[in-house]
């Protein structure tokens, strides 16, 4: 019974490291979009990145991949759904983690790449 135990504490790590970017990713596209909204054409609101400029396109990049690796969070999911089921409690909590993810990841999607994501504007 230990080794179910231990593994479904592996498998439920590795399913909350895949929904992480996109609560990253949510809440850099929040305070980008509040920080745009302050000011739209000033530079006076922005965060100014600097250096660190290429930040942008890295987060640009994690709403994109995001559903993927949420995807793979539900295989991982149904496929060890025995072991997961070991521990009362914590497979509802997942999947519904799961499925808010991949709500809030399809909002990111159609915000970042429907057309002009405002949310960059927010950082200069």
């Amino acid at each position: 019974m230990q080794g179910f135990s231990d593994a479904a504490s592996r498998y439920r790590r590795k399913i909350i490291w895949l929904v992480f970017p996109t609560w990253v990713t949510l809440a850099v596209e929040l305070l980008g979009s509040w920080r745009y909204g302050k000011g739209t054409y000033s530079e006076r609101y922005a965060i100014h990145l600097g250096p660190l400029s290429p930040l942008k396109w890295l987060a640009l990049a994690a709403v994109v991949v995001s559903p993927m690796l949420i995807a793979f969070g539900f295989v991982i999911a149904f496929s060890r759904w025995n072991v997961l089921r070991i521990q009362k409690g914590w497979l509802p909590m997942l999947l519904l983690l799961l499925t808010i993810s991949l709500l809030l990841s399809t909002f990111s999607c159609a915000w970042s790449c429907g057309g002009h994501p405002t949310w960059m504007g927010g950082y200069k």
